[in-house]
């Protein structure tokens, strides 16, 4: 059950940083028109108790990111991934059109 806890916290967690990487995409196209894809670092910034033994969510810990828009209506849908030293978080947004 704690690790079911975890999971559900660092998606929560996952989830508003992947809100916040979404607000991009309100940028006029002709902004984003040159990238297919933001590869950049996200930073932990606050973990609950519940993450102290999840490796990679304890605060300053830093992953590779990967944010991939959907800018035109022909784009697959937008992605935001997290790199971890022994897998990945990859969420979709299936909202937006």
């Amino acid at each position: 059950m704690a690790k079911t806890t975890e999971a559900k916290t660092l998606q929560a967690r996952l989830a508003a940083v992947a809100a916040g990487c979404l607000a991009l995409a309100s940028l006029p196209g002709s902004a984003l028109a040159a990238a297919n894809a933001w590869e950049g670092f996200a930073t932990v910034t606050a973990s609950t108790a519940q993450c102290s033994g999840v490796g990679g969510t304890a605060p300053g810990d830093t992953h590779v990111s990967i944010f991939r828009p959907k800018i035109a209506t022909t784009d697959t849908p937008s992605f935001l991934s997290f790199i971890f030293v022994r897998g990945a978080f990859t969420q979709e947004n299936t909202e937006r059109d």
